[in-house]
């Protein structure tokens, strides 16, 4: 039998009858308080009811969760605030000091310094952590107004700020606002991988003219390290041009997928990770020696232009593509779509 509590027309508690005694959970307010022996108010209630209640309460928790985190996100919308505040602070005030004999910093530079190592002291955080805290909490409060007024009201949260700078700090900085305009709003209805991709996105779309530049930029940061793990594990980094590591991941998928049988007893996730580290230790996977990025291109020409036809439109574009095209379909002339069975010919598709 099910006992309830009220406390001012809303439910307070649950209990049972344990070993004689009226022992339930107390939660008021959404709020979980902890056992106790109800003493007063009790009130027996049928099964329907129970349950309605039970949902009340959960909602009540549920909601206090969402409270709590747009709270969070106003706390971190404080803490960029303050970190910036002092930033600006060391900027005005502190003053150059240097050893005797020493090159005397600039004023710019000491108050860099001040600003990272007190930040880094007070949050217990490396400096080159505190450094890049600096640098956000500066585009957050200067140039991205809209960001920071959604993380101040609890809208997103920290993470989903630090997409957007993050992705902004490389775009030119006439496109801040027009960047901003196009991701804030959706930040507060997607999940943080959701939200980078579609910053991500948005990002290279604004500034496409420059993307080879950005590029030949970014490669330049290429790197692989190793990164201890626990119980005698560790993880393998490999930074590099987009292409090249989707054509090494793509390489050893593959060769897991040849490898997997019925007397094959390890998955393909742990199929993929050995593939990798023979081919990095020892060249080869078995006695498959893998070299190089092989790729496999399939190419769709029209129909017409496959049998010599509308050379005139586009001279030689027949003789091409029967010449480049090792796979091929014949489609339809006026729709594009893949055509089977056509009159005279033998279908490749």
């Amino acid at each position: 039998m099910f006992v309830f509590s009220f406390m001012g027309g809303r439910f307070c508690g649950l209990s049972t009858d344990f070993l004689g005694s009226d022992l339930g959970l107390w939660i008021v307010g959404g709020v979980c308080l902890g056992w106790g022996v109800f003493t007063e108010s009790l009130l027996e209630i049928d099964e329907p009811s129970f349950v309605g209640q039970v949902d009340d309460a959960l909602g009540s928790l549920v909601d206090g969760l969402a409270q709590t985190e747009r709270m969070a996100a106003r706390v971190a919308a404080w803490r960029v605030e303050q970190v910036d505040a002092i930033r600006r602070f060391a900027e005005v005030n502190i003053p150059v000091t240097t050893s005797a004999g020493m090159r005397p910093w600039s004023r710019a530079a000491t108050a860099r310094r001040t600003a990272v190592s007190e930040v880094a002291a007070a949050l217990r955080i490396p400096e080159r952590s505190a450094e890049t805290l600096i640098e956000e909490a500066r585009m957050l409060t200067e140039r991205l107004p809209l960001t920071m007024a959604g993380l101040e009201s609890g809208d997103f949260s920290f993470r989903h700020a630090k997409s957007i700078v993050a992705h902004a700090s490389s775009l030119p900085e006439d496109l801040y606002g027009t960047f901003e305009a196009a991701v804030v709003p959706s930040a507060s209805r997607l999940t943080f991988s959701k939200f980078d991709r579609k910053a991500r996105t948005m990002r290279e779309r604004m500034d496409a003219a420059t993307i080879t530049e950005r590029h030949q930029r970014s490669l330049a940061d290429r790197e692989t390290f190793f990164e201890p793990a626990r119980d005698g594990m560790g993880w393998l980094h490999l930074y590099t041009s987009a292409h090249i590591g989707l054509a090494a991941y793509n390489r050893a998928d593959e060769m897991a997928h040849e490898l997997q049988g019925p007397e094959e007893d390890r998955t393909l996730t742990q199929l993929r990770a050995d593939v990798v580290s023979d081919l990095l230790l020892d060249g080869v996977v078995g006695d498959r020696p893998e070299f190089g990025i092989r790729p496999s291109v399939v190419v769709t020409v029209p129909a017409l232009a496959m049998l010599g036809h509308g050379a005139g439109k586009k001279p030689g574009k027949a003789r091409q593509g029967r010449m480049i095209s090792r796979y091929w379909r014949v489609t339809d002339p006026s729709t594009w779509r893949p055509r089977r069975n056509w009159p005279g010919r033998r279908n490749h598709g």
